[in-house]
């Protein structure tokens, strides 16, 4: 007869000893470092595996041709969230 306990041991184990953190601690610690680009429209903060995350920061732009606003991605990170630090590349400096 077969063992229908689950093992402890398995292919998907934590990738760290962290807490999961929300996508909103990671776009605010974003915006903070990096400032609100003038036309923003939206920034968006996905995890991608583990404590990494994709962040993209959309601006909004109006060309005079258009009626229809179009969406610029403006900046573009990857970050690791450790020991309550966000660690990214390239690194965020104050550019708003």
């Amino acid at each position: 007869m077969r063992d229908t306990k689950p093992s402890k041991i398995g292919m998907h184990q934590p990738v760290s000893n962290d807490k999961p953190v929300s996508d909103t601690v990671i776009k605010k610690r974003v915006l903070d470092r990096l400032g609100k680009p003038k036309n923003f429209k939206s920034i968006k903060a996905k995890n991608v595996f583990g404590n990494k995350w994709r962040i993209n920061v959309w601006t909004e732009e109006r060309k005079e041709a258009w009626d229809v606003p179009t969406a610029i991605l403006s900046d573009s990170f990857f970050c690791e969230f450790k020991n309550n630090r966000l660690t990214c590349n390239p690194k965020i400096e104050k550019k708003y």
